[in-house]
């Protein structure tokens, strides 16, 4: 082998490697966002539910008190 060779072996390892690294790197980024995603509806939800909740319990007291007037 001559020495260019090597020096072309070792451009494309590095090369290879740089991609791999940018890679793995955005594959995690989108398992984290999917993750944070998930949490985040989920408390919304939760915050959606108590509001809701809330209506209906004052729309209950609201036609309880009409039936007695």
């Amino acid at each position: 082998m001559q020495e260019g060779e090597n020096t072309m072996d070792a451009a494309a390892g590095g090369l290879a490697l740089i991609f791999t690294l940018l890679f793995m790197a955005f594959y995690l980024g989108m398992i984290i966002f999917v993750i944070w995603f998930m949490i985040t509806i989920v408390k919304n939800l939760k915050i959606q539910t108590k509001i809701l909740e809330n209506i209906e319990y004052k729309l209950d007291a609201q036609s309880t008190q009409k039936t007695y007037e």
